[in-house]
């Protein structure tokens, strides 16, 4: 039996998210100030959605009457918006070795090289 990925809602979120995790100290990214204009029932549902796609944990804190929604990311989120990264065409162009674009600029050089050879040639 073949398992496909589960379709993630909000890719875009899920890599804020994830990035913000990386950058700070505090793994545990709030979904609510990533988000602050949408409702805390649709980022419930959202974090729900992340949970059952095994991207982590959902957590509902409520604060000084104030709702708000944490997700406790886990290793498959991060190798989930590094595949989808490695989709986009800027990731793929990062994928690509550095030996390669050396050896591709070289010969595009070389090329021009022979080029204008051509018409130095020809116009003598």
């Amino acid at each position: 039996m073949i398992a496909f990925e589960p379709t993630v809602q909000e890719p875009k979120l899920l890599r804020s998210a994830v990035l913000w995790a990386k950058r700070n100290k505090d793994h545990i990214p709030s979904i609510s100030s990533l988000a602050p204009t949408r409702g805390w029932k649709d980022l419930t549902a959202l974090g729900r959605s992340w949970q059952e796609a095994g991207l982590g944990a959902l957590i509902e804190a409520s604060e000084d009457g104030r709702r708000t929604v944490y997700f406790s990311l886990n290793d498959n989120a991060l190798t989930s918006v590094d595949a989808e990264f490695r989709r986009s065409l800027i990731g793929r162009l990062q994928a690509v070795p550095r030996a390669e674009w050396i050896s591709l600029s070289s010969m595009l050089v070389s090329v021009g090289a022979l080029v204008v050879a051509i018409l130095a040639y020809l116009k003598a």
